[in-house]
């Protein structure tokens, strides 16, 4: 097998002695949810309700039928899909299987979908009639490709595959899946989490956001976007109702009312798309049902702050999420919207539950001391990723001239900034830390690279 994915991981370091606690994933936590809230609704779309014995019953057929196309040995399975329920059913049909899922945007170029299945060498592809005829031109007769909306796979009454849960020890270090970045090499890069990694930041931020079965997500991002994993698993673990929109079909200006038809709880988006729905709004018009905003991906400013003192009910919370595809949420910081003025960047906090960053210099020596002067500037994590290995060792490579977004380490707390003259500013500073998870190094290699390398040892998730 030559993917570089797969083969990386039995070259990594993995002599750390750790203690682990017992682990805990999404796929055997979810069918203690789905026992639950059995007849509650899972996914809502503008065609359809799921509940949640539905939704387990369901993935649990796709699951069989996956066991059986792959002749029982399923690996890493590709899926292909845009933005909907059965790209959300899909995806947890493969964590029942411990195999590695792998999420394919049907809406991408065809040259970038054959990049990503050439590097990643699925098992299988799990697609909609609608796009069958691509996946079947992808797979080129080499893999095999289930539509998962025959009636075989939908109908409860079938019997060609069951709807009982397999039979599998899913181990907490297997491979979870594979998120393939932007590539702006051209040649998309992907990103591995584990199956604990996958359960345990979908279990942060649903713990930050306070996620409960009464609870109305929505899920505005593409599903080969990593950030979608937050909203669709920290739904799915609590109970509640997550509510896809595809906003690239869609736009925002139909975004305000969507919210209030849906009944929308807690909003996911990124800061510009939340600027795009408030300032479309009029100035009386408050979206009263909406709990809680997590606003990740780009800086937050004191003017976005305004703008949700003015749309929405004063008791509900704002947070500035940090997060990256290696590392679901870095930092989590609920911002006092009492208090935020100015034109300063709102800071993202301190690092999450399970993350630690310690500060390298170029020379490879730890900085220790404690007091802060000026500041210390960090690539974003999200640029070019290698690979991550057994050990969740994660490896990122960062190109400056077109990263305009870099991270700022000042008076021990985060906050997004900008590069100047393509350098990277170094400073003492330190961070406050809780569990030992991330190293941040950066070092020059030449002219055109500055590397930023980041390493996550997983032993708390």
């Amino acid at each position: 097998m030559k993917a570089p994915l797969v083969r990386a991981r039995k070259n990594q370091v993995n002599n750390m002695a750790l203690v682990m606690p017992p682990p805990d994933l999404i796929a055997t936590r979810f069918e203690k949810v789905a026992e639950k809230y059995a007849d509650h609704i899972a996914i809502r779309t503008a065609h359809s309700d799921i509940t949640y014995r539905e939704l387990d019953r369901t993935s649990n057929r796709i699951a069989h039928a996956i066991m059986k196309a792959c002749k029982y040995s399923p690996e890493r399975i590709g899926l292909l899909f845009e933005q909907g329920a059965e790209s959300i059913i899909s995806t947890l049909a493969v964590l029942k299987l411990g195999a590695t899922f792998i999420p394919l945007d049907a809406a991408d170029s065809s040259d970038r979908i054959y990049k990503v299945i050439a590097d990643c060498e699925p098992s299988a592809l799990l697609t909609t009639k609608s796009h069958e005829q691509l996946a079947n031109k992808l797979a080129d007769g080499r893999i095999p490709v289930l539509c998962v909306d025959s009636p075989a796979l939908q109908l409860s009454d079938s019997d060609s595959f069951s709807s009982e849960l397999p039979q599998i020890a899913i181990p907490a270090d297997a491979l979870g899946s594979i998120f393939y970045t932007s590539g702006s090499t051209g040649i998309p890069k992907g990103v591995c989490q584990l199956q604990r990694n996958l359960f345990h930041f979908a279990t942060v931020y649903g713990k930050e956001l306070g996620v409960k079965s009464e609870d109305r997500l929505s899920l505005l991002y593409s599903p080969a976007f990593s950030a979608s994993n937050m909203d669709v698993f920290s739904s799915l673990l609590n109970g509640a109702m997550l509510c896809p929109y595809d906003i690239r079909k869609r736009g925002t200006a139909g975004l305000a009312d969507w919210i209030d038809t849906m009944g929308i709880t807690v909003l996911h988006a990124v800061p510009t798309v939340y600027r795009h729905l408030t300032k479309g709004l009029s100035a009386r018009r408050k979206l009263l049902g909406i709990r809680a905003i997590d606003l990740g991906g780009e800086a937050v400013y004191p003017s976005d702050v305004e703008l949700f003192r003015e749309h929405f009910r004063s008791d509900a919370i704002l947070i500035n999420h940090l997060a990256a595809t290696e590392a679901s949420v870095i930092a989590q910081h609920r911002i006092d919207v009492s208090e935020a003025q100015g034109h300063a960047m709102i800071t993202v906090g301190y690092p999450a539950e399970g993350i630690r960053i310690r500060i390298i210099r170029p020379d490879g020596i730890e900085r220790r001391r404690t007091n802060l002067v000026k500041s210390y500037y960090l690539v974003r994590s999200s640029a070019l990723v290698t690979f991550v290995g057994q050990n969740s060792m994660l490896n990122c490579l960062a190109r400056i001239p077109n990263m305009p977004a870099l991270v700022r380490c000042a008076v021990g707390i985060l906050v997004f900034g900008t590069h100047r003259s393509g350098y990277v500013s170094w400073a003492e500073s330190t961070i406050e830390s809780r569990c030992v998870d991330t190293v941040l190094t950066c070092r020059k290699s030449n002219r055109q690279w500055v590397a930023g390398t980041i390493y996550a040892m997983s032993w708390w998730f």
